[in-house]
């Protein structure tokens, strides 16, 4: 069984760039026992094997900071109650956001004020290599080598990914497969379309063929007006770009987290987002923002889940929101191909403040999460797993009405079809997200053609890419 990861491409000793993840094929394998991250007192040595719990004699209080939206609040709550029973005497405080957006202008504020957060990961629109080049994060090796972390109990690469010139600045704790396109069986059925291949080496299942399943599940339902299809933010821009045979970036870019120029002027990167902009304006089957004040919901994800969108092509990050909140028979399948069928997938970290007040006890509360009885928790609220043992757990989990085999042809897939997302690996990659987003604003709107809005973006992307170069020192 595989899955989407990535590995570390790390910096030579010296060198300018403190950080880079680059996407690569990761074999989940057999699942293996998970070997138990034992916490270190100070002075006390390392607990027995097979214990998980933080020492007795940690105490104090430390921040959790994370975003919180709906699917994510419940698990982190459970998280904070079941730690506290293993080590009574800390007190972690969560601190919180509900959208991505807000979570980097409140860690800047955070760390602007001198109160850092002991321990976050990167749910905003930037991401681990943003921290580590501004150097927020604690160089966690000695600590891991002190307590014996085993990093082979990980799926391949997800416990390398966060290692730069050799040294470990963060844990994941959760990885989300790839993307991947959730489907409303219901609507399709009731169009008398055919689903959605499960097979990601399907060459019958084309953008075209996407495009047309798109237009035929558009119009009106028992619920409402329907759309057919929409991407999420990410897979939407530069995910769209791989499937059309670009990028929006440069391999330098993915290969060190700073570029001095960008390949938004692309013949492929022009030729996706045409293709967004026809099946928004055009076709019609992809809402816009008037479509969303029409129908009274805001968002391509909620949309879904009232069962008034027939295709979302997204992450697994929506995968948790969706098994619980979707009341009608759903499923997942592969990306349509175009030029190619790569897309965009995120790897989550935990990261722990240079600046924390209470490392001991935050590296408790790291490790207890990246541990067996943290990850089974999360695997009980739908979040996958970093951990062999409990993939096949995940899978059995869930409320899709597809088979264990279907599902797991899906995720499986997923892995040589996968780069790690931009945004978890380039410095400053808030500014460029967001000049991106309002130069194609009025494309998305029909108030201008696509290339336009990319020759907007490309000049803002530009100037950022290259002030970005020069005060990080890039050479």
């Amino acid at each position: 069984m595989v899955a989407a990861g990535v590995g570390a491409a790390q910096r030579a000793a010296g060198g300018t760039r403190r950080s880079v993840v680059k996407g690569a094929t990761m074999a989940l394998g057999a699942a293996g026992a998970v070997a138990t991250l034992a916490a270190c007192g100070q002075g006390g040595g390392a607990p027995a094997a097979g214990t998980s719990g933080a020492p007795a004699s940690l105490s104090g209080s430390l921040t959790w900071f994370m975003r919180a939206a709906a699917a994510e609040l419940p698990w982190e709550q459970a998280a904070v109650t079941a730690f506290k029973e293993q080590a009574p005497g800390v007190t972690v405080n969560l601190e919180t956001v509900s959208v991505a957006r807000d979570f980097d202008p409140k860690l800047t504020a955070l760390v602007a004020g001198g109160t850092p957060p002991d321990v976050w990961t990167h749910w905003g629109e930037s991401g681990f290599g943003d921290y580590q080049a501004k150097g927020l994060l604690a160089d966690l090796t000695p600590m891991a080598a002190r307590d014996r972390v085993d990093g082979s109990t990980f799926l391949p690469n997800t416990y390398e990914a966060w290692k730069v010139g050799g040294k470990l600045y963060g844990l994941s704790f959760n990885q989300r497969f790839g993307t991947f396109v959730y489907y409303n069986k219901q609507l399709f059925d009731a169009a008398g379309v055919p689903l959605p291949a499960t097979d990601w080496e399907d060459r019958t299942w084309t953008w075209d063929r996407m495009a047309e399943a798109a237009r035929r599940v558009t119009g009106s339902g028992a619920a409402g007006q329907t759309f057919g299809f929409g991407a999420g933010a990410q897979p939407g821009l530069w995910g769209l770009a791989y499937q059309f045979g670009g990028d929006f970036f440069t391999k330098e870019h993915y290969a060190n987290g700073l570029a001095r120029t960008s390949n938004i002027g692309s013949p492929e990167v022009l030729a996706a987002m045409t293709a967004r902009a026809d099946l928004m304006n055009k076709t019609r089957v992809w809402p816009t923002q008037a479509d969303f004040a029409a129908v009274g919901i805001n968002g391509l994800t909620p949309l879904f889940i009232a069962g008034r969108l027939g295709m979302l092509m997204d992450t697994g990050s929506e995968w948790p929101r969706i098994d619980k909140e979707s009341r009608f028979e759903w499923g997942v399948a592969a990306v349509p191909r175009q030029k190619d069928n790569k897309m965009v997938n995120f790897i989550n970290p935990l990261m722990l403040s240079k600046d924390s007040k209470n490392k001991e006890a935050a590296w408790a509360f790291m490790k207890w999460n990246v541990g067996e009885p943290g990850q089974r928790l999360l695997v009980q609220n739908s979040f996958q797993p970093v951990h062999k043992a409990l993939v096949d757990e995940w899978l059995k989990g869930g409320s899709f009405k597809q088979t264990a085999a279907e599902v797991k042809k899906v995720v499986e897939g997923a892995a040589p079809h996968s780069q790690i997302s931009p945004n978890q690996l380039f410095v400053e990659f808030g500014l460029v997200r967001t000049a991106v987003d309002e130069a194609m604003a009025a494309t998305w709107s029909g108030e201008r053609s696509a290339a336009d809005g990319l020759r907007d973006a490309k000049t803002k992307v530009d100037s950022i890419l290259a002030e970005t170069y020069a005060r990080y020192g890039g050479k």
